[in-house]
């Protein structure tokens, strides 16, 4: 049978993806790390959800509104704080791994997309205000956010670097990695900060086989089989410290829940699998591995590493992988704006409904 526990056998660290005051409240989280979860990611989309459409925030969204606190203050305010305890309840498993797993990230702006000194700013603000050693800031893969993860990670910051879609940009973020850690060295410091390089994964599938023809035989592998390139990629770059997973900037696989509902629903778990990576799991898709029949393959990705090299090279020559891979990116960045935006705008709204009342 399928389980998280399973997966961290696999040398795999199952992370939630989603974050809310009520799960922090409740005793939710804890009962998720109980069964196995070892990390937390968080986006503006999911704060988005958890704050405009619950009525969780309202003692806090009260309280700023009585102090007049702006809108975009109050939702750092709140974020803030969501992160702050989820990083008090994932300390012991920080401390259990030995620094490896138990963090929680939270986003820089989405508006700083494309402002590489904007994002350095903010990712170091929001480092210290927070003040958490497990706490991951992360930073999407854009052109203008590879400088920022550089100097970020120089800063012995913990960076979780999102958005990533193409191996070509994924080798742009090893590389300011690695300067990021030279820049460290320079400085006298040993420590390497962890940091994790995701890889949006159920997107590219949707993006790919609304272009391939009905029925192709490519259908729902390009995902997959893009994610084991960049497998095989990692293993080259960090080839000399693969036993020593404090030391990686480790892949993690984001946007695991299905899109296509002809897929199995753990089709990005299973295939998945791989020492020293990350699978961030929203709800759906760990209650997917917790009821599903059967059990976890025996083999892990890079088992297949010819069989997916070959299906990605007939995908280039099906689709222009390069047009879907810049789509994507800018997709994700306008999406996640959207989503800062339509919270900023029901944190003003209910802002000004408490201020008059």
């Amino acid at each position: 049978m399928r389980s998280l526990q399973k997966m961290l056998e696999r040398g795999q660290s199952p992370w939630y993806d989603n974050l809310s005051r009520k799960i922090l409240e409740n005793g939710d989280l804890q009962k998720m790390i109980d069964s196995g979860i070892v990390g937390i990611t968080s986006n503006p989309t999911i704060f988005d959800n958890a704050i405009s459409k619950t009525d969780d925030y309202d003692d806090a969204l009260k309280e700023n509104a009585s102090n007049g606190v702006s809108a975009e203050d109050t939702y750092w305010n709140l974020v803030c704080k969501d992160i702050s305890d989820a990083c008090d309840i994932m300390r012991p498993v920080y401390d259990s791994s030995n620094k490896l797993d138990g963090y929680v990230s939270v986003e820089v702006s989405p508006l700083l997309a494309n402002d590489t000194v904007g994002t350095i700013t903010q990712a170091n603000e929001l480092y210290a205000r927070l003040s958490k050693d497990n706490v991951m800031i992360k930073i999407p893969a854009t052109k203008e956010g590879l400088g920022a993860i550089e100097a970020v990670i120089g800063n012995n910051i913990p960076v979780n670097v999102t958005l990533i879609f193409s191996i070509e940009r994924y080798a742009e973020v090893i590389e300011a990695y690695k300067k990021g850690i030279a820049a460290l060295r320079e400085k006298g410091i040993e420590n390497t900060p962890a940091c994790v390089a995701s890889f949006f994964i159920s997107r590219l599938d949707s993006k790919v086989d609304a272009q391939l023809d009905e029925g192709s035989e490519l259908i729902g592998k390009a995902a997959n089989a893009n994610a084991s390139i960049a497998y095989e990629l990692f293993k080259t770059e960090f080839k000399d410290s693969l036993d020593e997973p404090r030391s990686l900037m480790r892949p993690l696989w984001a946007s695991t829940s299905i899109k296509n509902p002809s897929f199995s629903p753990t089709l990005y778990v299973d295939e998945l699998l791989a020492k020293n990576t990350v699978n961030t799991l929203p709800h759906v898709t760990i209650e997917a591995i917790q009821t599903s029949e059967g059990d976890f393959s025996s083999e892990d990705i890079d088992a297949k590493a010819d069989q997916h090299a070959k299906d990605f090279a007939a995908i280039e020559n099906a689709v222009n992988i390069d047009v879907i891979m810049k789509e994507l990116e800018d997709e994700g960045v306008t999406s996640f704006k959207g989503s800062y935006h339509s919270c900023l705008d029901s944190i003003s709204t209910r802002l000004a409904q408490f201020t008059t009342k």
